[in-house]
């Protein structure tokens, strides 16, 4: 599905804080969920790449994860589910940031959801 795959971020690489886009632009299906697998073995955590989940208002982040080897996320995708990996990646020059991004998508979503179709919303926290 569009943007989906294997996602290879090298040293001094982010993503900003963002909700992504909510129906498929060919399709008009509703995007879910997001499945994120990460694929890096020995990843220190002292090297950033931390995917970050904030709450709908931007005040704070809930979680940050380590994209560690096998872990897997899976998150709702909504008009106000922000995350991303906002602190620059500092691995070595040899390393890069991997994971597998999965689209779970349906017919409807419930009312309360739904929105006009938009890309993705980047936001700046704070």
């Amino acid at each position: 599905y569009m943007g989906g795959g294997v996602h290879v971020s090298a040293p001094g690489g982010r993503l900003g804080i963002h909700a992504d886009f909510n129906l498929h632009p060919e399709t008009g299906l509703h995007r879910r969920l997001n499945a994120l697998l990460f694929l890096n073995r020995e990843w220190d955590s002292a090297w950033n790449g931390q995917l970050q989940l904030w709450d709908k208002d931007l005040t704070r982040c809930v979680r940050s994860v380590d994209p560690i080897f096998n872990r897997l996320v899976v998150f709702n995708v909504t008009d106000d589910s922000f995350h991303g990996v906002p602190d620059i990646i500092n691995c070595p020059p040899d390393r890069r940031r991997l994971s597998l991004a999965l689209y779970y998508y349906t017919d409807d979503r419930p009312d309360h959801e739904k929105g006009p179709f938009h890309w993705a919303s980047w936001k700046t926290p704070g």
